[in-house]
C-alpha cells in the first residue's frame, strides 16, 4: 500500500523543478518575503516546511535571515541544495516529512 508520501514524492518527481517553478510567480515570492519580514526577526530560526527547489528559502536566507528547509522530494532538495551553493548560501536543506519533524525543537 502506497503512504501518502509515496504518493507525493511520485508526484514532484514527475512534476519536476521545472514543472513546479512554472506554477510559481515573481510576485508570490515577493510577497512570501515581505511576509516573513513583517512577522520575524532576523534572530528568528525559519523552517521552510515543502520547501521544494528553495523557491521562497533561497531569497529568505538572501535577506539575512537563519532558515532552513525540508522537503519530501529529494530531486527538488537537490536543486535547492545546488542553487543555494550557486549563489554562496550557507543553508541546510533536508529530505524529510513535514509530518514528523527529524528536529529536536
Amino acid at each position: 500500500m502506497k503512504t501518502s508520501e509515496h504518493t507525493s514524492n511520485e508526484f514532484y518527481k514527475k512534476l519536476g523543478v521545472q514543472g513546479l517553478a512554472a506554477q510559481a510567480s515573481e510576485h508570490r515570492a515577493k510577497g512570501d518575503l515581505q511576509l516573513i519580514k513583517r512577522i520575524s526577526k532576523k534572530t528568528d530560526k525559519i523552517l521552510d516546511l515543502g520547501c521544494g527547489y528553495g523557491r521562497v528559502t533561497i531569497p529568505i536566507a538572501k535577506a539575512g535571515y537563519d532558515i532552513a528547509g525540508i522537503d519530501l522530494a529529494p530531486n527538488l532538495i537537490r536543486e535547492a541544495k545546488f542553487q543555494a551553493k550557486k549563489q554562496k548560501l550557507k543553508i541546510r536543506f533536508d529530505i524529510g516529512s513535514m509530518a514528523k519533524l527529524p528536529y529536536k525543537n
